[in-house]
Order: structure tokens, then sequence, then C-alpha cells
């Protein structure tokens, strides 16, 4: 959730921005797909959450984070299947 620094991983991960985060990646004039290519290997799916940095875990931005969370579980769970 909101890693500043994309440290490289063999496998697949998901990434999490909160959409008014300033820690959130694609706010910026740049594109942080060439950063996620190179540092996650494995591939890499990303979902933005409703809300700003911290405030994940407080209504009303909650369900929006379950939401996510429950989707990577689920595509987890079947080997193979891309991300929720």
């Amino acid at each position: 959730m909101e890693e500043a620094r994309f440290r490289p991983y063999a496998g697949r991960v998901g990434l999490l921005f909160g959409r008014e985060s300033k820690f959130n990646p694609y706010r910026g004039k740049t594109n942080p797909e060439n950063i996620f290519r190179h540092a996650y290997a494995g591939g890499f799916s990303v979902h933005l959450v409703d809300g700003g940095h911290g405030q994940f875990f407080e209504d009303p931005h909650l369900p929006s984070l379950g939401a996510v969370v429950r989707g990577l579980l689920a595509s987890a769970s079947k080997p193979g299947q891309p991300d929720a």
C-alpha cells in the first residue's frame, strides 16, 4: 500500500494507492508503468481505492479498500487468473 520505493520482486504483486493520496504515482506527470514493469517481473496490477493517504481504514473509504482486497484474495486463490 502506497510504497514510495518499488523494490524488485519476482512474483506478481497488487499495488494499492489512494485516489487522493499524495503518494499516488498516477497523480503526477510521469507514467509509473515502466517502473512497475521493471520492478515486478512476475506482473502487477494497480488498484486505486477511495481516500487519501492514511484514510483507507476509515469510513467512508473502508468499503473501497475491502472490495479491492477481496478481489485480490479471490484472484490469488485461482492460479493463472489475472487480478480483479
